[in-house]
């Protein structure tokens, strides 16, 4: 795969480049001081931080924190071109430790550990806390408030407020009893039974550690830095000569309690912060942290402020700063307030010229659809106009999920994306579930259901589709060795009988010209058997072994390598994205197996599996991932924090969505619990001041993400939201809307965004569809030649979709007959009523998936096997075995199931009044299979009777309608039957045929009769039509005609005559 790129890696400045603050702040840390800058946004801070510790490289033993493993990656990335252009003469300077606080703090762990004998500490992932919650909240002896009793506590969410309870403790240093005591002075019950949840959570990390061989300690994130926070203050663990902290406004409680240990340990420390860009407060993240060290720390903290917006256009720092001037100051100077740009205001009375377009821009559309129409609209004029990359471009949205939906949009549209991909729970992975479901049959084969198997098909590793897997049933039906033979059955067989030879039985069953085709139509079932049969040889069950076999065995790697790549069409780019989080999902599925067969070394795969369907919280992942140049960044502010582009576009500021004033955590208080523990003077607020402060807080968090996400932007700043009856803009986009409209000029997406349809920059879809409706609406042949003109220019620039031979109702795709003269064609009675009827349903209804059977085919089924099995009995009897062919529902199904089962009881008692009525039983369900021409008419007659000397034909009706007499006299099916029971040799004359309807409102069965063909004007009328028929089937065009088969057919939609399949006319 490509490896991770870094959008924007922090720079190395020059000393000429750096501004005054900077050389304030380096010359406290270089004179053995403590810095603390307070920086504005894009002021420089990050790259601060990378020239601190350039100069400090081979000299001093560094450590640098940043609050996430994005930002901390992005500084490393900017220290090793450091390293790199020192050259290769030696000494080559060490790079400097770049860490987030959890993994710091490992560090120092893991060195305690090894220094005592101990093995490694392992780091509780997330999914892994949410598994021991869910166990220890089955205990009923927790007392929990009446409003939290029952059911509620085996809800992911309610495990989501106790994981967010126990974070907020922990971070703050807490344990159980503190925890449990601040809730009994501060009223709050819940917490102080969540403690001890608490206690127990702790309880069981400790058993895990001290039952696991050659384990070190068990701990989460809370628990390392509280670990390692020990270690440093009783002097057991060193601390850096230099500590650079970036983005100190992001970090936790627990990792500023990191920072205090280092400093009181005797670190020198050079600490940024730009509070009014906080974005991780909804994982713990405080905006107030450095007022925390300013009173805590050990040494004065030499205050730095820092106020230059370096590469930004000024109208983009005015918007900005106007959203900052709205936030607490958190203890900064006063002095990071003051406006840093100003919009150009022209003399009145003299001549200007022409003001240039403004560099905030606000756009508001009808839809969500025309949003992302218009944001692609503008991406291509950036791309055409003005030359910037896709690379250079970022587009914000609120939240994750807001990400992925706008993403879709824009694929729609023909821009190629990229997103952060969003944590999911690996069993909720279609991937995982697919290699899961392989493993599972491998391991126990008599469990495979038909349902099941057909799942596996089209799972991840099959792939197959409906068409795919009907063919695939066509395919082992054709092979099977028996005419009874299920296709449902077939597909078990195919996939879990040991040295079966699927493909060579397939292959025989074909026609050589058909045989390449058929191995292409096998290819998902022989996949998936394959990896099947790796498993099941396979000698080993440990988790990595099993793994391993099954994936090499599925021969995907390379396939979904090779997808992930592409960069085509929209179709290309869709699935690219889907095998780029196919590929993410195996990576995180074998990396939680190697942690978990490190942890349980005995476990084998069938307990990991297991474990895995039982977590509903995503794995903690450490892999980079990588990211394909020349598509478009969505992501979030916190994702954007340590980017950087040309233009950013900020989507979906829509009122309530942007800000979302929403409190968080507010079934356990997580966020009261934290503003109380940092707030001692408020453990006996009122509960409304307390919401007031919650409710204010939020508000201020979503401004800083603003803040944020517009200081991306160093030209080009757009915000976009649908203004309709449903939905209006917000403020902020308001406020954008004010900044442009003080600027004076037009906004940068005024040109963009005017014209008729389809604008000056559409959408190759979009500008060929206007083309096409010009051409056939041009007033005259100059119009008409020129839009011509125009379509071939796309048609020679190779644009997809611009040469009419591929539009929609042109040319078909083939003209060679359904089925050639020298093939023979096998109908049913059924199917061959259907081709008289219509020769274009019966030719789409044989190709399709016949589906699931509802209840009225169930109970004809059921019906048609009572009367087989007893062709004698009475209507007492026939109830009596009714239940063995149709289980009668349950006292608590629901109605439809009684008023069915009543039916079909109904049913039985007529058959069994007609069964009585006639005795004279010659056979029954009795197969055949005649020749007519080229057509072989196979099926199956319910019921022989013998009447005076000759044979009569009964086929058993259940539905609710009876054919009038004239109807039966020219029924397609009893002529079949008729025809059929003739040609069986040394057959009794025919004395005609019966429709017995057993599904009326009729309290005895309606029988309608057919005479025998013989007897017909023309005897063989029947025989003609089905050379009729045949001859039809084998001609091209089908001509379509209404008839009484429309109101029943069951592909209505794919008819141009009906008005359910108008798109086709």
């Amino acid at each position: 795969m490509l490896p991770p790129r870094a959008d924007r890696p922090a720079e190395l400045l020059d000393a000429d480049a750096l501004s005054d603050g900077q050389r304030e702040a380096l010359a406290v840390l270089e004179d053995d001081g403590d810095a603390l800058v307070v920086a504005a946004p894009r002021s420089g801070a990050t790259s601060l931080i990378v020239t601190a510790a350039a100069r400090a490289m081979g000299a001093d033993d560094i450590l640098v924190l940043a609050p996430t493993r994005a930002r901390s990656a992005a500084i490393r990335t900017a220290l090793m071109a450091v390293q790199v252009a020192a050259g290769p003469t030696p000494p080559v300077p060490p790079l400097p430790a770049c860490a987030t606080p959890t993994a710091a703090a490992f560090a120092v762990v893991a060195d305690r550990s090894a220094r005592t004998g101990r093995g490694d500490p392992t780091l509780v992932t997330g999914a892994d806390q949410d598994a021991l919650l869910e166990e220890i909240l089955r205990d009923p002896a927790l007392d929990w408030p009446t409003s939290l009793q029952g059911a509620v506590h085996e809800l992911p969410g309610f495990r989501t407020e106790v994981r967010d309870v126990i974070a907020r403790a922990a971070e703050r240093g807490l344990g159980p009893e503190d925890l449990a005591e601040l809730g009994r002075r501060a009223h709050r019950p819940v917490w102080s039974t969540t403690a001890g949840v608490f206690e127990a959570y702790r309880d069981v990390l400790a058993l895990q550690a001290a039952t696991a061989v050659d384990a070190g300690p068990r701990l989460d994130g809370a628990g390392l830095v509280d670990a390692a926070v020990q270690e440093i203050e009783a002097g057991r663990a060193p601390s850096p000569d230099v500590l650079l902290v970036d983005d100190l406004h992001d970090f936790t409680r627990a990792g500023v309690r990191l920072i205090q240990a280092h400093l009181r340990a005797g670190a020198r420390a050079l600490i940024t912060t730009s509070a009014d860009q906080a974005t991780e407060t909804f994982r713990g993240g405080m905006p107030e942290a450095a007022g925390l060290l300013l009173e805590s720390a050990p040494r004065p903290l030499h205050s730095v402020t820092l106020t230059e917006a370096f590469d930004q256009d000024g109208a983009i720092t005015v918007f900005t700063d106007r959203i900052r001037s709205r936030l607490p100051l958190h203890g900064a100077p006063a002095a990071t307030r003051r406006p840093r740009a100003a919009l150009p205001a022209p003399e009145p009375d003299e001549p200007t010229e022409p003001l240039p377009p403004c560099a905030v821009a606000a756009v508001t559309a009808p839809d969500a659809d025309d949003e992302a129409r218009r944001i692609a609209t503008v991406i291509r004029a950036l791309r055409g106009e003005d030359g910037v990359s896709l690379d250079d471009m970022l587009l914000i949205c609120r939240s994750g999920g807001a990400a992925d939906d706008l993403a879709a949009s824009l694929i729609r549209h023909g821009v190629p994306v990229r997103t952060d991909r969003r944590a999911t729970a690996l069993r909720d992975e279609h991937a995982v579930q697919s290699l899961s479901a392989v493993i599972r049959t491998a391991l126990n084969p008599s469990a495979l259901t038909p349902d099941a198997a057909a799942a596996l098909l089209r799972g991840a590793f099959g792939d197959a589709d409906d068409l795919q897997l009907t063919t695939l049933r066509r395919l082992l039906l054709a092979a099977a060795d028996t005419e009874d033979a299920h296709s449902d059955q077939l597909l078990v067989r195919s996939l879990t009988e040991p040295g079966l030879a699927v493909r060579d039985e397939v292959l025989a069953a074909q026609p050589k010209r058909r045989r390449a085709w058929a191995r292409g139509a096998l290819a998902p079932l022989l996949r998936v058997r394959t990896m099947i049969d790796a498993v099941r040889d396979l000698d080993s069950r440990r988790i990595l072994d099993v793994l391993w076999a099954a994936w090499q065995a599925s021969g995907r790697a390379g396939v979904w390598q090779r997808a992930a790549l592409e960069d085509g069409d929209e179709g290309a780019r869709m699935r690219a994205a889907v095998m780029n989080r196919r590929l993410d999902a195996m990576t995180a599925l074998f990396t939680a197996g190697d942690r978990y067969q490190e942890r349980q070394a005995d476990a084998d795969i069938a307990v990991f599996l297991a474990h895995i369907d039982d977590q509903e919280v995503p794995e903690d992942s450490l892999s980079a991932r990588s990211a394909l140049p020349g598509r478009l960044h969505i992501t979030t502010p916190a994702g954007a924090a340590d980017h950087s582009a040309d233009t950013v576009i900020i989507a979906g500021l829509q009122e309530g969505a942007w800000p979302n004033v929403r409190i968080r955590s507010s079934i356990l208080g997580a966020a009261d619990l934290a503003l109380i523990a940092d707030r001692p003077d408020l453990e006996h607020a009122d509960l409304d001041l307390i919401r007031s402060i919650q409710r204010e807080s939020v508000l201020m968090d979503e401004l800083r993400m603003m803040v944020s996400a517009a200081s991306r932007a160093r030209r080009r700043l757009l915000l976009t939201a649908v203004d309709s009856d449903s939905s209006a803009p917000s403020v902020l986009l308001r406020l954008a809307q004010e900044v442009t409209a003080q600027h004076g000029g037009a906004a940068w997406t005024q040109p963009i965004l005017t014209g008729e349809d389809p604008g000056p920059y559409p959408d190759p879809r979009r500008l060929i569809a206007s083309l096409q409706r010009r051409i056939a609406t041009a007033d005259d042949d100059d119009e008409r030649d020129l839009r011509l003109r125009q379509l071939e220019r796309l048609i020679t620039a190779g644009i997809p979709g611009a040469d009419p031979h591929t539009w929609y109702h042109q040319a078909p795709s083939t003209r060679r007959p359904v089925i050639d003269d020298d093939d023979r064609l096998r109908l049913s009675p059924s199917a061959l009523e259907t081709a008289a009827a219509c020769i274009r349903a019966h030719l789409l209804e044989a190709a399709a998936d016949p589906g699931t059977a509802g209840p009225a085919q169930l109970i004809g089924t059921a019906l048609h096997a009572l009367a087989e099995a007893h062709p004698t009995a009475g209507p007492d009897e026939l109830v009596r075995r009714l239940p063995d062919h149709l289980p009668s529902p349950a006292s608590d199904a629901p109605w439809r199931e009684h008023a069915d089962y009543e039916r079909a009881v109904t049913m039985a008692d007529k058959l069994g009044q007609y069964q009585l009525a006639h005795p004279d039983v010659a056979a029954v369900e009795q197969r055949f299979d005649i020749t007519l021409g080229r057509v072989d008419l196979v099926g199956t007659i319910d019921r022989i009777e013998r009447e005076d000397g000759q044979l009569r034909v009964v086929d058993y009706k259940t539905g609710t309608a009876a054919k009038s007499a004239d109807a039966a006299m020219q029924d397609l099916q009893l002529a079949a039957y008729q025809t059929a029971l003739a040609d069986q040799p040394g057959s009794a004359p025919v004395a005609g045929a019966s429709l017995v309807h057993i599904g009326t409102a009729t309290k005895s069965a309606a029988i309608r009769h057919q005479a025998p063909l013989r007897d017909h004007g023309d005897p063989d009328w029947f025989r003609t039509l089905v050379a009729d028929i045949d001859a039809a089937v084998r001609t091209l065009p089908q001509m379509l005609h209404r008839n009484d088969h429309c109101r029943l057919c069951a592909v209505r939609s794919s008819c141009p005559l009906q008005d359910d399949g108008q798109q086709l006319r």
